[in-house]
């Protein structure tokens, strides 16, 4: 993670930890990396989204690619199918808003 050009956290660790989580038979079941969730699988939204998620859908959203961050302050904790709709629903329409 850079910041005003410099490294705050090293590049492999991010790297390593903002990728599925590969078993040893090479699957990646899950959007799971270490520490963050990979939101990888939405047509509209750059393949490098990575998020940290909190209960109550306390998350951060971070979208290198256009030099974003999105601190979100939750305040009710969805099912899973929620979260996911919630969340997908989100960043599609940020990332939409974003003038290219």
């Amino acid at each position: 993670m850079v910041w005003q050009r410099q490294q705050l956290v090293p590049k492999d660790w991010m790297d390593l930890a903002t990728q599925r989580f590969k078993r040893n038979s090479g699957e990646t079941p899950v959007n799971y990396g270490y520490t963050f969730w990979t939101e990888d699988q939405l047509e509209t939204v750059p393949k490098d989204t990575y998020m940290s998620r909190g209960h109550n859908l306390n998350n951060c959203y971070v979208i290198p690619s256009l030099d974003l961050v999105i601190a979100r302050q939750g305040n009710k904790n969805y099912t899973q199918e929620a979260r996911a709709l919630f969340t997908n629903t989100l960043l599609e329409n940020i990332v939409a808003a974003i003038p290219r």
